[in-house]
C-alpha cells in the first residue's frame, strides 16, 4: 500500500496587499519512506502550480480531478 499526503498553500507572489493575484502550490509527500527521509526536499513533489487573479478555494477540486 502507498501512503501519501496532498497539501495546498497559497501566497501573493508580489507581496502587495492591494494586489489580488494569487499563486497556489499543490504538493505530494510520500509517507512510505523512512521518517527522516519523507520530509526531505528531494522526496516532496510539486504537482500543480495554479496561477490566477482569484483564489481557487471553491473550485480547487477541478484541478485535482484525474484525466
Amino acid at each position: 500500500s502507498l501512503r501519501f499526503s496532498l497539501s495546498t498553500d497559497g501566497m501573493n507572489p508580489f507581496n502587495m496587499v492591494t494586489n489580488n493575484h494569487s499563486t497556489w502550490a499543490i504538493t505530494l509527500c510520500i509517507y512510505n519512506l523512512l521518517p527522516w527521509l519523507c520530509m526531505k526536499r528531494t522526496y516532496i513533489m510539486m504537482l500543480i502550480l495554479i496561477l490566477g487573479p482569484r483564489q481557487p478555494i471553491i473550485d480547487i477540486d477541478v484541478y485535482l480531478e484525474p484525466w
